[in-house]
C-alpha cells in the first residue's frame, strides 16, 4: 500500500496508479475504498482520453456488482 501511495504522490495524473491502489484495497476486502480509487482512475482516464479507459471502466463496473 505504501508503494502505491508513493506512486500516486509521484504521478497524480496517472490513472494506472489509482487503479493499482484500487486493486490493493480490493485484495484486502475494502470494496468501498477500492471503488473510490477505481472511480478516480476512470475520471483521470476520461480527462486524458487514455487508451485504457475501457479497462478502468470495466473494473469499476465489476466492483459495483460486488
Amino acid at each position: 500500500m505504501a508503494v502505491f501511495r508513493m506512486n500516486i504522490n509521484a504521478y497524480p495524473g496517472s490513472p494506472n496508479c489509482y487503479d493499482s491502489m484500487a486493486d490493493a484495497f480490493k485484495q484486502f476486502g475494502d470494496l468501498e475504498k477500492a471503488k473510490e480509487f477505481f472511480e478516480q482512475a476512470v475520471k483521470i482516464a476520461e480527462k486524458k482520453e487514455d487508451s485504457e479507459l475501457s479497462v478502468y471502466q470495466t473494473r469499476l463496473e465489476k466492483i459495483n456488482i460486488l
